[in-house]
């Protein structure tokens, strides 16, 4: 009869936690010895560290890859409300009638037509109109003029100084 060294120490909990962790280290020498040396083996089992470490790195990779996906999903929002000002409306229109996949390409960048689509559809179902285009001020045609723009016809300096400078007595 052979006898364990573990059944020679003291049942104390400082010898049961010295046990339990040379039991686990033997665990993970023979999974670990057992996974190298057998190749047949493809779905061998990994030591604990290494699956956790694993776990770990793959939780963190998922994070990145959401805050990614999260900034694409921002900058393509941003490319496609920056074209909706510039055709005349309020993002919030076009968003109330149409989604942001409806609007982007294979790629992912803003199709114009399907944004041109997009617009229509805010302006026919929600009745909002893009403003009018202002017309290009003429000088002279409508302004009101203060009568300092330009210089008087008998020579004299025109502006604020000029009003306020002593007369020229002849």
């Amino acid at each position: 009869m052979t006898t364990n060294p573990a059944d020679d120490r003291a049942d104390t909990p400082a010898a049961d936690t010295e046990a339990a962790n040379e039991a686990h280290d033997d665990a993970d020498t023979q999974v670990a010895g057992a996974a190298d040396n057998d190749d047949e083996h493809a779905g061998g089992m990994f030591p604990r560290k290494v699956v956790e470490k694993l776990r770990k790195q793959n939780a963190s990779l998922r994070e990145r890859a959401k805050t990614a996906e999260a900034t694409v999903a921002r900058l393509q929002r941003q490319a496609a409300d920056k074209a909706i000002r510039a055709a005349g409306l309020k993002p919030a229109a076009v968003w109330a009638v149409a989604e942001l996949g409806d609007v982007l390409d294979e790629q992912g960048g803003v199709d114009d037509e399907k944004l041109a689509e997009a617009v229509r559809r805010a302006c026919t179902e929600l009745g909002v109109q893009p403003p009018k285009p202002k017309p290009t001020p003429r000088p002279g045609v409508g302004a009101l003029r203060s009568g300092t723009g330009g210089p008087h016809s008998d020579g004299r300096p025109s502006g604020f100084a000029a009003a306020f400078a002593p007369q020229n007595r002849q």
